[in-house]
């Protein structure tokens, strides 16, 4: 019986370090997907996807001259 609860408790400890190193992970995909979440919102912004003022936004901020699928670049 004892043998028993201290399996349990190894094995506990083992599942502890485990959900551990699960949070880590998952906190990196979270930071990563933000990060392309951000990137995303940025170029839908540029590209007046979300009502951004092409010549405001875009032309000064980012000396862009893009227009919907066109792309010249200088």
């Amino acid at each position: 019986m004892i043998e028993e609860i201290k399996n349990k408790l190894e094995r506990l400890e083992e599942l502890e370090d485990e959900i551990k190193d699960l949070q880590k992970k998952l906190d990196n995909l979270r930071q990563e997907r933000d990060k392309y979440d951000g990137a995303l919102n940025i170029a839908l912004e540029h590209l007046g996807y979300q009502g951004a003022d092409h010549d405001g936004f875009c032309r000064e901020r980012y000396e862009c001259n893009v227009y919907g699928d066109d792309l010249v670049i200088e």
